[in-house]
């Protein structure tokens, strides 16, 4: 499939991404283009953080962008490699963002699978993602009678951390940037949270119940091509093993500070 630059993205993200077109129309979101350069090496783990993080994602049945390596023809008529979210196809895509003030106030009546939408802040914690913020929510409808669908997009900043903050930019120790960190959550989402504890509860019990074997099978799907090191591999095992094991004490944390009207500590 080909992609062509439609435009680079400034008002949903303060990153340096591509509006992507192809022959079909189908419109994608270009990230980090391959350069033999030290800023690019560092560049690719946050593109392992997103791999990781949608096959984690996709085990616990959360919707998310669908995300693949591709070429592009860049604003030069150069051609470009690097990877694609995939923006998926609707009449009607915004971000949480850009939705109304009674979608963002009372989700309910107007968003589908209201439970699973709660549960999102469980998986954000166990991954360390402080960054749900109102853009990094897609919405999605064919007509204004549907209620909308949603996915989940840019997970890039998880995980590893981003390049400029990274436990492993430290010369002593692997303590994680993101820890103690207040969580961002889109307006509204915080009501969404408290009214629907049980599904909470219960997306806690399905991440303890996730076999060890579904972690390595997550961090194996990352490309060879980011070079992904063994040491690497082992730390990402660790945090996601031990935060798995103490996500039920994580998130007793969490929702007695948001009920407190406290933004969430990682």
């Amino acid at each position: 499939m080909r992609w062509k630059y439609a435009g680079r993205m400034k008002r949903e993200t303060r990153k340096k991404v591509w509006k992507v077109r192809d022959k079909r129309g189908n419109i994608g979101f270009f990230k980090y283009p391959y350069k033999r350069t030290k800023k690019s090496r560092k560049h690719r783990q946050m593109i392992v953080n997103e791999y990781l993080a949608n096959s984690l994602a996709k085990s616990l049945g959360f919707p998310v962008a669908n995300f693949k390596p591709a070429m592009v023809s860049g604003p030069d008529r150069r051609k470009v490699r690097g990877y694609i979210s995939r923006r998926v196809n609707a009449k009607e895509v915004i971000t949480w963002e850009r939705a109304k003030k009674e979608v963002k106030y009372c989700p309910e009546w107007f968003v589908n699978d209201i439970k699973r939408l709660a549960q999102v802040i469980v998986f954000d914690a166990w991954i360390l993602n402080k960054d749900r913020t109102s853009v990094n929510l897609v919405l999605y409808r064919d007509s204004t009678k549907e209620k909308y669908n949603w996915y989940l997009i840019d997970h890039g900043s998880a995980l590893l951390g981003s390049p400029t903050n990274s436990p492993f930019a430290r010369v002593k120790g692997f303590k994680h940037p993101q820890l103690k960190k207040s969580m961002r959550i889109p307006t509204g989402m915080k009501k969404v949270v408290l009214s629907n504890r049980s599904a909470v509860d219960e997306m806690v019990n399905r991440i303890q119940g996730l076999p060890e074997s579904e972690i390595t099978r997550a961090i194996d799907t990352v490309p060879k091509q980011l070079a992904l090191t063994k040491r690497k591999k082992e730390f990402l095992r660790r945090l996601l093993q031990y935060r798995q094991k103490c996500i039920d004490l994580i998130m007793l944390d969490i929702l007695d500070q948001i009920k407190q009207n406290k933004p969430g500590l990682l």
